[in-house]
């Protein structure tokens, strides 16, 4: 009898992959476009000739990370992350890069920002003011298939969607829900002394962000942006006037109410939001 996942532990789980055989059985299965392979198959596809080893491999993936199903075996969802994540560490292109300039200036003082990229850390920091628009972890995979110009841009869009996913609720770790909150009086940037935390219950991972960065994905902020000629998703987020002057200030601890006015072009938002970072109203001028 197979073990279901729900059987295994994490740890168990990751000690069935200690094996060349098991991650080429799933990286195969991931490779086909003609719906669950058969047990011939799949085993000609990893070039095993001992059916008996092959067989014993399979089964230990089978109920974990692999289905076996009417037609043969196809990838259960642990087991396309696995291929996935095999994947997103496997660009040996990007395992150095940098730093060089980018065409746009410091958002703080006009000095040149210049991109960075080593042990799988990328950064955006101004090399006069040394103030940071963006640091994070990233897999080399994300740059596969673009130039080496182009990779400011696609760290900028990649942290933005992990950004945007943590806002909706899912964990990037483990997928569970995240919860929004507001911390007050915490320095973590330098920046502000307001952040937001979306916090995972499951597996304690969280992203923080500063409350303007936050309130980017809000719909009356995207319509406000709009508005006045400008694509919030388009531009990266050092050139964004939101991210750089919107002014954030508490206005009552109990309940926890925060207003934040920003600017784009001539107009001006104020929002006021609560202790979930939900708008409770709004105002434009």
């Amino acid at each position: 009898m197979n073990e279901s996942v729900e059987d295994v532990g994490p740890d168990e789980a990751f000690a069935l992959l200690g094996n060349e055989t098991r991650v080429a059985i799933l990286r195969a299965l991931a490779d086909t476009r003609d719906g669950p392979l058969s047990f011939s198959a799949l085993r000609e596809r990893v070039g095993m000739r001992d059916s008996g080893q092959f067989n014993y491999h399979l089964g230990k993936l089978t109920g974990v990370f692999i289905d076996k199903v009417e037609d043969g075996y196809r990838l259960r969802y642990a087991g396309s992350h696995v291929v996935g994540a095999i994947h997103a560490g496997a660009y040996e292109h990007a395992a150095s890069v940098g730093p060089f300039t980018l065409p746009d200036p410091c958002p703080a003082c006009g000095g040149a920002l210049e991109f960075a990229y080593e042990n799988e850390r990328a950064s955006v920091i101004c090399a006069a003011c040394e103030r940071t628009s963006l640091d994070g972890a990233v897999p080399p995979g994300v740059f596969d298939g673009y130039d080496r110009d182009e990779y400011p841009l696609v760290f900028d869009r990649w942290l933005r969607s992990k950004a945007r996913g943590a806002v909706d609720g899912f964990c990037l770790s483990c997928e569970g829900r995240t919860t929004p909150e507001v911390l007050l009086d915490v320095d973590a940037r330098g920046t502000d002394d307001r952040m937001a935390r979306f916090g995972c219950k499951r597996c304690d991972e969280a992203v923080y962000m500063t409350i303007p960065e936050a309130l980017l994905f809000d719909p009356a902020v995207i319509a406000f942006h709009h508005d006045h000629g400008v694509s919030p998703t388009a531009e990266p987020t050092w050139r964004l006037q939101w991210l750089k002057d919107t002014a954030v200030e508490t206005v009552s601890t109990d309940p926890l109410r925060l207003r934040a006015t920003g600017h784009v072009e001539d107009g001006t938002l104020t929002v006021t939001v609560d202790d979930s970072l939900s708008i409770t109203d709004e105002h434009r001028a």
